[in-house]
């Protein structure tokens, strides 16, 4: 089945794409921004791509230049001839204005999607690895690797020549045409990256992002989402944000399953920030929400003053996106995503990289927004301590499953006393603890926490016996962070 990617920011024209092509037999992937596709292109590599100009952050004519070897079709409303000259000459292999017959579209795509892909003399082979010098692109086991310049030439040379010894002179030299700039230093590091590359790609093989998952957002609630990088948060956002499809399985949005049609009138119901906010640096706060509502098909501008002084941003005036703070840049992007007066928000590490004081006006909007509006938010984020004063309920996530999921309550109930001891040696302490049978949890070479009633006497002379000064100890209760801590895994007694 091909795959097409669709990279518009009209939630309309992109549903009606989407629904199209699906009845056709393609798989689609979306695309809201230019830095979205980037990042999609950067993890996966679609038949062809349907590709709009105008664009929130990286504009069409800028993401156009970095595609490489895969069909491009411009859909657009700029129908001047040069507009169409200078995008054709620049890459796109084929250009129809907006609005356009889906008919005339569809048969754009399959003349495409025959055109011959680079010849059989352009494929070399070799253990399952197959290499296309026209496309420049490797599979491993029919699985796609990205490579740089250099690793590109470097596996070229070796699959064209796989009974020579090769050596590193000789390499340099017959590379040279292909990446001047390697030299002897860096030629091992590129081999040792290239190696990685080729096995890992066979490792992944058998990785799911998501198995047998299941999550349980309460309206009205904040859900706090947490796990480790890579535990499959920003998977389970982009699944139902209708950003990928998942590999098998269902899920359900407002009663409805993933697989029916239904499906993206319930998605206008949702707004999100994925990562970073999608606005126009060159807009002004009032002409990004009006670009917003534009696009998402509302009859009118009215609203739009309400929504600005929601997110404290009625002030801005004629000051650009570009000029903003993080923390307002973040506002704003909230405020795009309420357009629509959806019931339902998700939010991407929404205080990544904000100074304190942005991140109390994200957290006092959160609260706001849910105690006021009732909107419901599910929200992933690496600050533990930051979301134990939002959340009211918490999912706790870990190699693609849900390891528990428990209401704020419940934590609070399940969260334990314990004394914190910052000792001399930490070894020692491991070892008497050991003997006393107490349980423990381990937070850095000095640092502990108890979760038992302790003889403080009993415990300063066995650790004495061994050497080992009590620096300093307090009782506290057990936080969000360690709780995680203690639920998936860390430095812990078992």
């Amino acid at each position: 089945m091909k795959t097409i990617l669709i990279v518009d920011d009209d939630v309309c024209i992109g549903d009606m794409l989407q629904e199209v092509l699906a009845k056709e037999g393609y798989r689609t992937a979306r695309a809201y921004s230019g830095t979205e596709a980037l990042l999609y292109l950067s993890r996966s590599r679609p038949d062809l791509i349907l590709l709009d100009l105008m664009l929130p952050g990286l504009s069409g004519e800028e993401l156009l230049p970095l595609i490489e070897d895969i069909p491009v079709i411009v859909v657009s409303a700029k129908s001047e001839t040069s507009d169409k000259v200078e995008l054709l000459l620049g890459g796109a292999d084929d250009y129809i204005t907006k609005p356009f017959d889906t008919a005339e579209l569809l048969a754009r795509i399959a003349v495409q999607l025959r055109k011959p892909s680079a010849g059989t003399s352009g494929l070399l082979t070799f253990s399952g690895i197959r290499l296309d010098t026209f496309s420049r692109t490797a599979e491993v086991d029919g699985q796609p690797v990205r490579l740089t310049k250099t690793e590109y030439a470097i596996l070229k040379l070796l699959m064209q020549n796989p009974s020579q010894v090769i050596t590193k002179s000789v390499m340099l030299d017959r590379i040279s045409e292909d990446t001047p700039d390697c030299v002897e230093s860096s030629l091992k590091v590129h081999i040792s990256n290239l190696r990685k590359k080729l096995k890992a790609v066979n490792d992944y093989r058998h990785f799911k992002a998501l198995n047998e998952f299941s999550i349980h957002v309460p309206k009205g609630s904040i859900y706090g989402f947490i796990g480790k990088n890579g535990a499959g948060k920003t998977t389970l956002i982009r699944l139902i944000c209708g950003l990928q499809e998942p590999t098998s399985g269902t899920y359900t949005l407002y009663g409805r399953k993933n697989t029916e049609h239904g499906i993206a009138k319930c998605r206008r119901r949702m707004g999100a920030v994925i990562e970073t906010p999608s606005i126009y640096m060159d807009m002004t706060a009032e002409d990004n929400l009006k670009e917003q509502y534009r696009i998402i098909g509302l009859p009118s501008f009215d609203g739009i003053t309400e929504l600005l002084k929601l997110v404290g941003l009625e002030n801005t005036g004629r000051k650009k996106a570009k000029n903003f703070s993080l923390g307002m840049r973040q506002r704003l992007g909230i405020a795009i995503a309420l357009a629509g007066n959806p019931d339902f928000l998700v939010l991407d590490e929404p205080i990544n990289g904000l100074d304190p004081q942005g991140i109390i006006e994200i957290r006092e909007l959160i609260l706001k927004l849910n105690r006021e509006q009732g909107i419901t938010f599910l929200i992933s984020s690496h600050l533990l301590d930051e979301l134990s004063r939002l959340a009211t309920h918490y999912g706790f996530i870990d190699s693609g499953h849900m390891v528990k999921e428990i209401s704020a309550r419940e934590l609070d109930a399940a969260c334990r006393r314990c004394i914190r001891v910052q000792v001399s040696d930490m070894k020692a302490l491991v070892r008497v603890l050991d003997r006393m049978e107490i349980e423990y949890s381990i937070f850095s070479d000095t640092m502990a926490d108890i979760f038992a009633r302790v003889n403080v006497s009993q415990l300063t002379l066995a650790l004495a016996e061994e050497n080992c000064d009590i620096i300093s100890m307090t009782e506290r209760e057990e936080s969000l962070e360690s709780y995680y801590v203690n639920l998936v895994g860390g430095k812990r007694n078992e």
